[in-house]
């Protein structure tokens, strides 16, 4: 990791001699370790990243990587922004055009996202409702969202204000936990669930609707077993639906695997469950809810399990 940092240059002398000192205004580590170019475009600043392959799109204001794009040019050597379009030179083959290659991503700008009065009321009644597992009017919660994202109007940084609270209050750890947001976010620490439901419960506490997704995750290119299964959540962007946003997998110090688990969806995840909280068939879990009913008592044992091979050509 290396850091990016942008320099204020102060004119100390007469203009007709240009003679300058610089001063540092700002500095933040860069999405990648071998930087080979950068352009500002107005709003965002973008950077390429050789060893990565990636253009990165970049808030200046506190270096968050806003999305990530697949680089047109495998050497790539500079940036440049003519007004219109972003162009990317690979040394190797010339110039490319950059603007249409966005990677298996959803490419969100977060100025073109629509405003919270512009959300539907038939999403708000269902995916801002409140709940035993988010409990989002508990103090902790109350206090965590005013934190987390102040006077933020914007639904695209709400959404990523609570992302990066999260990466700062809690860490990852895999116990398969499924407590409620309050006692997570108060511990600090908890599974894909349990950070799910913190997520979601800080979204809606702000008046953001969001929902949970279940998923079987094939963890190999050949015939496999899933028993641990992957949960992470979708919030509603006016203007782009249903985003995909794991804050579990992006509580991480580089800036690239931040935005990598932000607005883009890795296709091994082959998803079983979307709801906005429990119901009386499914209540918590990811798949399904069995009940039974024996003479005499009987203790009923129960493992959930997904098993895949690939289709025969």
């Amino acid at each position: 990791m290396i850091k990016f940092t942008l320099f204020f240059l102060i004119s100390i002398i007469p203009c007709w001699m240009m003679a300058f000192t610089g001063e540092i205004i700002k500095t933040f580590d860069t999405p990648g370790d071998f930087t080979t170019g950068m352009t500002f475009d107005g709003t965002h600043l973008w950077l390429a990243d050789r060893k990565t392959e990636k253009l990165y799109c970049i808030n200046p204001a506190d270096g968050k990587v806003v999305r990530e794009i697949s680089s047109p040019a495998y050497w790539h050597m500079g940036l440049a922004w003519d007004g219109e379009t972003l162009w990317n030179a690979d040394v190797q083959g010339g110039i490319l055009l950059s603007e249409n290659y966005n990677g298996k991503i959803y490419r969100i700008d977060p100025e073109n996202v629509g405003s919270m009065d512009e959300i539907p009321k038939e999403i708000k009644d269902i995916f801002l409702e409140n709940n035993e597992k988010y409990r989002y009017d508990h103090p902790v919660i109350q206090n965590a969202v005013k934190e987390a994202v102040g006077d933020e109007k914007n639904p695209y940084w709400i959404a990523r204000k609570i992302y990066n609270y999260l990466m700062d209050k809690m860490y990852y750890e895999m116990v398969g936990g499924w407590n409620t947001a309050p006692t997570v976010l108060a511990r600090g620490n908890g599974s894909c669930s349990e950070y799910s439901f913190v997520y979601i419960s800080l979204c809606r506490a702000a008046g953001l609707p969001a929902r949970y997704v279940g998923s079987v995750v094939v963890r190999g290119d050949y015939a496999t077993m899933d028993d641990v299964y992957h949960r992470w959540v979708e919030v509603y962007l006016p203007g782009y639906g249903w985003i995909p946003v794991d804050p579990s997998g992006g509580d991480h110090d580089s800036p690239r695997r931040q935005a990598h688990f932000f607005g883009q969806l890795a296709n091994r995840f082959l998803i079983t469950t979307e709801s906005g909280g429990g119901s009386e068939t499914m209540t918590w879990t990811y798949n399904s809810n069995e009940f039974f009913t024996t003479e005499p008592k009987t203790n009923v044992a129960i493992d959930h399990f997904a098993d895949w091979e690939p289709l025969e050509e």
